[in-house]
């Protein structure tokens, strides 16, 4: 039962009591219900029913009142108007899956996560209102909200996804996939459960030469009677994959009087080999050579090129120069 002020004229001036307490026009009762008033006509009471003439004065309690609706119709008690307040409850709707379709992106890209893959819609609620809750982090990348990390706990709203402001770094890895598990709840009522997925898509990361020497100093007669290693310890990476079919490996900046070759070390297992224009690793050809006499040596690898070939392969490239008056000093690249 719900007393209303006499002097309201309208649902915008007009308050309402619930069980003594002065509310909003809209009361919310939990478990999903909240009750809405509408104002039929200026009134100074209410009554109960069409067979009992008791009011229910201006601001009393509706729990000291204890009167009932049931069987009211408009009438009249002692010559005033028994104007006619109506109520009713109504479910409050919870949010609906509206689109969850995950996101792709590059390796080491960055992504925002538009409403347009991402939405739980609300009859009821404002975007503002439907929060989710992160349940589980993203492990391969990082989300955030304008531009802030977001991890375990963190929130973010329907709105902030409106306005493009959650988006995922991923950390560059070798990783094709990622997603955050989260809840999301209108403040009524909360979905678990939920999960958002990233699909990476890989890129070529470019392989990586570490330890090699920036600088050799040779006697001219020592490069004039043989050649020489340039240097026997270097390290070879690519973390894309161990096939380097089509790779190519170049050295550059020779001078005429200028020889940079392959070492033949044998096909034993772990040498590196040169029959011809041929290069093995442990008698498996990995690839072709050409140059290497006052130009530019290049290396063309094959399918059965690996990791560890090209790494010994460039430990065992040497130099040597057929000058009796060599020029001082060269860049190699």
């Amino acid at each position: 039962m719900i007393a209303v002020r006499r002097d309201a004229r309208s649902i915008s001036d007009a308050s309402a009591i619930y069980d003594g307490c002065w509310g909003p026009f809209t009361r919310d009762f939990g478990w999903g219900i909240s009750m809405s008033v509408k104002v039929i006509a200026e009134f100074d009471a209410l009554l109960a029913r069409a067979s009992d003439d008791r009011l229910i004065a201006d601001r009393l309690s509706v729990s000291t009142a204890a009167a009932a609706l049931n069987g009211l119709t408009p009438g009249t008690v002692d010559g005033k108007p028994n104007n006619l307040v109506t109520f009713g409850s109504v479910m409050a709707d919870p949010p609906v899956l509206s689109t969850n379709n995950g996101s792709t992106l590059l390796e080491g890209g960055t992504d925002t996560v538009t409403a347009g893959e991402l939405t739980y819609a609300d009859a009821d609620t404002d975007a503002a209102a439907v929060v989710y809750t992160i349940t589980s982090a993203s492990t391969n990348g990082t989300l955030l909200l304008g531009g802030a990390a977001l991890g375990l706990n963190d929130s973010f709203t329907q709105a902030d996804l409106d306005s493009g402001l959650v988006t995922y770094a991923h950390d560059g890895g070798e990783t094709t996939d990622d997603s955050f598990g989260f809840s999301v709840s209108d403040g009524t009522t909360t979905l678990t459960d939920q999960t958002f997925v990233f699909t990476v898509t890989p890129v070529n990361d470019a392989p990586t030469l570490t330890g090699l020497t920036t600088s050799l100093t040779v006697g001219e007669n020592a490069v004039n009677a043989a050649p020489v290693l340039i240097d026997a310890d270097v390290t070879f990476a690519d973390i894309d994959s161990g096939d380097l079919a089509d790779g190519t490996l170049f050295v550059d900046g020779l001078l005429a009087e200028d020889r940079v070759a392959v070492r033949n070390q044998g096909i034993g297992a772990g040498e590196i080999g040169v029959s011809g224009s041929d290069i093995t690793f442990g008698g498996v050809v990995i690839g072709s050579f050409t140059g290497g006499v006052g130009a530019a040596l290049i290396i063309t690898f094959n399918s059965d090129s690996t990791v560890a070939a090209v790494e010994a392969l460039l430990e065992n490239l040497t130099y040597a120069n057929v000058s009796d008056t060599p020029t001082p000093s060269r860049t190699l690249t």
